[in-house]
């Protein structure tokens, strides 16, 4: 079964926030930490026009992770699988790690937005 290594994957990092990504057959799987607590929920409303377009199917290794949408809001701990569904914005608690597997061409867009304006 073929793998990933992971010097083979793209690193992003800026303050409280680090991620290690790789493209593999159409999804973007990525591994992200944070060390303090994170609220992006107001900027990716406005910069993505509601939230997240990107689905997200994953694990949630530590921590917590919440994401708010336009009706509801859903909260994922350590030793959770989750799907996230297009709409959301995150909110996350320090000390949370996951790990998410999404549709490249979705993770692409948004990403080329969020990295560059957050």
């Amino acid at each position: 079964m073929p793998s990933i290594p992971k010097e083979q994957g793209k690193s992003f990092a800026f303050e409280g926030y680090a991620s290690l990504e790789s493209d593999w057959e159409g999804f973007t799987i990525t591994l992200e930490t944070i060390q303090e607590d994170i609220d992006v929920v107001e900027r990716f409303q406005t910069l993505l026009d509601g939230g997240c377009k990107c689905p997200h199917w994953g694990y949630q290794i530590a921590g917590e992770s919440t994401y708010v949408f336009e009706e509801h809001v859903e909260t994922f701990r350590g030793g959770e699988f989750f799907y996230i569904e297009p709409g959301h914005s995150p909110r996350h608690k320090a000390g949370s790690q996951w790990v998410t597997f999404s549709p490249s061409h979705a993770h692409s867009a948004t990403q080329q937005i969020t990295r560059t304006k957050l």
